[in-house]
């Protein structure tokens, strides 16, 4: 008798361990996933420093796809192009140099230019104070880039944060690239007055 009673212990023992596992993977199964943001690299970079809402990030996403096969296709051009270049400079053919030196250029450029567009396009999502915010950070970054072999404490770190902050909003108004040039020259001159204090 206590053999057959231990038999069945351990078979419904088994059962139950066996529906419970089939429940849990039934149950993870049935479940939805939760959904990629659909945004990668720069672009998820802008909707988490930018701030974006959840209607923005959905734009930008459509932004990224709508212009993602033609990116690719510059992109792959302008390698292309200056594998070309390498290919002409290699056999020295003066004139093969020369144009696959005009179809770098030509790529180069086209390449370029559906970036501005697709920049224009973001930047029009984004309010002023979002604006603001994202040039601040890309500001802080590009300075941090130019500093880093500086090992700047986190002190100084700090102080080019608030430094970049306070830039941004000038930098999102700014009507041109020359006065760009002339707000990024100043911030950049005022980081690095930080590294003798």
């Amino acid at each position: 008798m206590k053999k057959g009673f231990c038999f069945i212990s351990i078979v419904l023992s088994l059962l139950a361990a066996t529906s419970g596992a089939w429940a849990e993977a039934a149950s993870r199964e049935a479940s939805p996933k939760p959904k990629k943001q659909g945004l990668a690299g720069e672009y998820a970079l802008i909707a988490k420093e930018a701030g974006l809402s959840d209607e923005q990030i959905a734009k930008l996403t459509e932004l990224v796809q709508a212009n993602k096969e033609q990116l690719i296709a510059a992109e792959k051009r302008h390698k292309e192009a200056k594998a070309a270049l390498d290919a002409a400079k290699a056999k020295k053919d003066e004139q093969a140099i020369a144009a696959a030196k005009a179809e770098v250029q030509a790529s180069a450029k086209d390449k370029n230019q559906l970036h501005e567009k697709l920049q224009k396009e973001i930047q029009d999502l984004l309010t002023p104070q979002q604006k603001a915010k994202w040039e601040a950070f890309m500001l802080y970054r590009n300075l941090a880039k130019k500093l880093a072999k500086a090992n700047l404490s986190e002190a100084q770190k700090e102080q080019l944060r608030k430094l970049a902050a306070s830039a941004g909003e000038e930098l999102a108004k700014a009507k041109d690239a020359k006065a760009r040039q002339e707000i990024m020259a100043r911030m950049e001159k005022a980081a690095k007055a930080l590294l003798t204090k």
